[in-house]
């Protein structure tokens, strides 16, 4: 309905929220995932904020209200995320819909998307953190303790002793050791990479190529966009809607590099915000081809 709208920015709205809403109906693995309480709750909060940007435009919005909603969203996927990807998926959301939301300029875009991002965080920390001290509260001191060993477990050290045998029985197929994959950071990157590619069949319609294209592909299309942005603006003017494109669609990997291990024991679910980075190649492409698409720049 919103792409037969009059304002040329409307329908161009409409159609970047169509491709995000493809992608994930597509891409998602929502068949798969929705019917589990331990993802569903995560997705319904992601996708309704996702409708409440293409209804409330976080660009006109009132600050306080931004502030107030990303607050409220970030605070939602804090109680609701158990390190299934909901908090990069989410992240990556706030980026977009802000780029989504027709700031009035530059500037405005800017100090929008540091206002969401800070009160998203923010908001996300404190309930972590008041969540903790309810728990230690209740169960003492020794649950804290668990819990650091167990984030700790997730984020760096050996993570050998907590594979599957079958992950096990596949390394030794291929003639990788178990030695190998614990002998460094780097070796662990790698093997995060390889356990991603494999498990994209998911978000690819059990296809490894097509999963691979989706995982693989964004980051690079939308680095390519962001330089055609650039030249055509011949460099005067930094394309932030792109760049900003391009980051949100880094922070799920930035992510996996930040919880390695728990990407390597859990990459057939943290592949899943791939298919967000997807829907941004398209929106990228119709901001780039769209002449009214530049963030006009405040006159002095």
């Amino acid at each position: 309905m919103r792409l037969r709208a009059k304002l040329p920015s409307e329908r161009r709205r409409a159609a970047a929220f169509l491709s995000i809403g493809l992608a994930l109906a597509l891409f998602y693995a929502l068949p798969l995932y929705g019917r589990s309480f331990c993802f569903a709750p995560v997705d319904i909060a992601i996708i309704g904020f996702i409708l409440y940007g293409l209804f409330r435009p976080l660009g006109r919005i009132s600050e306080l209200r931004l502030v107030v909603a990303a607050a409220l969203f970030g605070t939602a996927i804090a109680i609701f995320d158990r390190l299934v990807g909901g908090l990069p998926m989410a992240l990556a959301v706030v980026v977009v819909l802000v780029v989504l939301g027709e700031a009035q300029d530059r500037a405005a875009l800017i100090r929008r998307l540091a206002l969401a991002l800070a009160a998203f965080v923010v908001a996300a920390a404190a309930c972590l953190i008041l969540k903790q001290l309810i728990v230690l509260a209740i169960w003492g001191p020794e649950t804290l303790a668990d819990f650091a060993g167990r984030l700790g477990q997730r984020t760096g050290g050996g993570v050998t002793e907590e594979l599957s045998q079958s992950v096990k029985d596949r390394l030794d197929q291929v003639g990788l050791s178990l030695a190998w994959l614990d002998a460094s950071f780097a070796s662990r990157i790698v093997f995060a990479g390889i356990m991603l590619v494999y498990s994209a069949f998911i978000i690819g319609w059990g296809s490894h190529v097509l999963g691979a294209a989706i995982l693989l592909l964004p980051v690079p299309l939308l680095m390519l966009s962001a330089y055609w942005a650039a030249r055509r603006s011949r460099f005067q003017v930094w394309p932030l809607e792109h760049l900003a494109l391009l980051g949100a669609a880094m922070i799920p990997f930035l992510w996996d590099l930040a919880f390695l291990n728990h990407t390597i024991l859990h990459s057939s679910f943290m592949v899943r915000p791939a298919a967000l980075s997807a829907g941004l190649v398209a929106v990228a492409w119709i901001y780039l081809h769209d002449p009214g698409s530049t963030t006009p720049v405040r006159s002095r």
